[in-house]
């Protein structure tokens, strides 16, 4: 039998060390840089501030940063955290509209065959649109490409699906959306049974 070796241990204290207070109370979370180890970001929301992180040790000698404590830090983390889940349901819906009008786009491209300027129009605004999903879609699924790619099919399909629908479906598809709201785990319970 083979030994593994220990785990690093990580206690509260050295949690807390990655995180420091300004003088009026508002929390960062300190993040050193994979590439520069004298480089941080100062991280609150989905704000990063880039800094030097020999500065950010001099303003905690100096008193202008203060270490947390465990109530701070639970406090941070209950807010962050639901920042991230809403923050991040805002970057889905951002994303979904993005590729239904990435879309439509490329429908309205091909039925603007001869006119020059209004399918250039739609295709710099179709390249924008791209970019800025692309970016957003990177910010909510990371390096996961395996569930992002899963992810952009469902939506792909999903956008597709929609974007065929007779506008008198739409509000069919509203009212089972509303459904589904209201009691989730139920729903899809009931939905299973019916298949």
């Amino acid at each position: 039998m083979t030994e593994t070796p220990d785990k690093p241990k990580i206690d509260l204290q050295t949690i807390l060390d990655q995180y420091v207070a300004t003088e009026n109370g508002v929390v960062f979370h300190v993040l050193q840089s994979a590439k520069n180890p004298h480089i941080c970001h100062l991280r609150r929301k989905n704000r990063h501030i880039k800094t030097d992180l020999t500065k950010v040790r001099q303003k905690l000698v100096d008193g202008k940063y203060k270490a947390i404590n465990e109530h701070q830090l639970k406090q941070f983390l209950k807010e962050d955290n639901a920042f991230i889940a809403e923050f991040s349901q805002k970057m889905l819906k951002r994303t979904v509209l993005a590729q239904l009008l990435i879309e439509l786009d490329d429908d309205l491209i091909q039925d603007f065959g001869d006119d020059k300027r209004m399918k250039s129009v739609l295709t710099k605004s179709n390249n924008e649109v791209e970019r800025v999903a692309t970016k957003m879609y990177d910010q909510v699924y990371g390096t996961e490409e395996n569930i992002a790619q899963e992810v952009m099919n469902e939506l792909d399909g999903f956008t597709s699906d929609i974007g065929a629908m007779p506008l008198e479906h739409l509000l069919v598809v509203r009212k089972i959306v509303k459904e589904y709201k209201k009691d989730p785990v139920k729903f899809v319970e009931h939905f299973n049974k019916a298949e």
